[in-house]
């Protein structure tokens, strides 16, 4: 049964969330990517998890000096999705991000053909395989799309669009589809659609991907299920699990940025508000109320004379009066 504290919740002086960031670890130890993941979850948490071109590089800076591949904890699955390079759904209105609009026989499912192209003529979508070059659109911060006219493969196209705006643009209704076909004066172009198979192993839903090119197109028949970051550029590929290479582990988060939240209680009830299990339940509210993430750890802070709660003056005043 749920359990209702009899006061009222009042926050005030918070501004933003906590952000977290994994601790990265270089273990420059060769191993095969099975015994890589077990030894970095006894000795951290687990394989590295990378979220963003932030993570790039910073794991960057931390391998630099080496010079083969690098582990990461991204492998392989038997299951395909059809996912936007853009994945946060807040950005999407109802429907959006479900929209589609295949050509008649697509998407044909071929085992290399995992990035999408708006056709020529017609702007209905085909499967591809990420290694043709075509234009693109990028979208900058706001989700407006840019054309880059410039031919590249699917994996070099989201790689420029990460670096050097937002993502590869997803088309999101009919409008946005003949808009953008428009402005390509109906030539052929990438969007932001890909087939993903490929999992982190923390079980992190982090899509970001950041694939050199010319990796991913392996035959049906090929081994290579997991991947690899290379320290020039830290561009991905993907290799055959057996390989022995150095591995990169994650730690438990590090706070990269504190914020203070102001509690106030009222109650018409005696609580013991140094209880723990009080405690406990009040920072369950706290992190329903604000909506935090999983990832985001709240603490009490303790005041000088080591409680966290202090009784408001005039309440204390008139609690008095009235035991007298």
């Amino acid at each position: 049964m749920e359990r209702v504290l009899p006061f009222v919740l009042l926050i005030s002086g918070f501004s933003g969330v906590i952000l977290c960031k994994p601790e990265y670890h270089f273990v420059n130890e060769t191993k095969n990517w099975i015994d890589a993941q077990t030894h970095c979850r006894n000795a951290y948490i687990d394989l590295a998890t990378i979220h963003d071109m932030e993570d790039i590089s910073r794991v960057k800076s931390i391998i630099k000096n080496e010079k083969s591949a690098v582990w990461i904890g991204l492998y392989k699955t038997d299951v395909d999705l059809w996912k936007w390079s853009l994945e946060d759904k807040s950005l999407y209105s109802p429907g959006e991000y479900e929209f589609r609009n295949w050509d008649t026989t697509q998407p044909t499912l071929e085992p290399n053909e995992e990035c999408v192209r708006a056709l020529e003529g017609n702007g209905k979508w085909h499967d591809a395989a990420c290694d043709e070059q075509h234009i693109f659109f990028c979208y900058d911060e706001n989700l407006n799309a840019t054309l880059i006219n410039e031919s590249k493969t699917g994996h070099s196209a989201k790689a420029y669009c990460r670096e050097k705006y937002k993502d590869l643009a997803s088309i999101r209704n009919l409008k946005e589809n003949q808009q953008l076909h428009e402005i390509a004066q109906k030539k052929s172009f990438w969007i932001g659609l890909i087939r993903d198979s490929w999992k982190w192993s923390d079980g992190s839903n982090s899509s970001f991907q950041y694939w050199s090119s010319g990796e991913l197109f392996n035959p049906v028949n090929s081994n290579e299920y997991c991947a690899v970051i290379t320290p020039s550029d830290g561009l991905w590929g993907d290799r055959t699990c057996t390989a022995l290479l150095p591995f990169l582990c994650q730690k438990e988060k590090e706070i990269k940025e504190r914020k203070t939240i102001k509690v106030k209680l009222k109650s018409e009830t005696a609580i013991n508000m140094e209880d723990p299990k009080v405690q406990a339940a009040i920072l369950q509210q706290i992190h329903e109320r604000l909506q935090l993430s999983s990832d985001v750890k709240v603490t009490w802070k303790k005041q000088a004379d080591g409680n966290v709660f202090h009784e408001n003056k005039e309440r204390k005043k008139k609690r008095k009066r009235e035991d007298l």
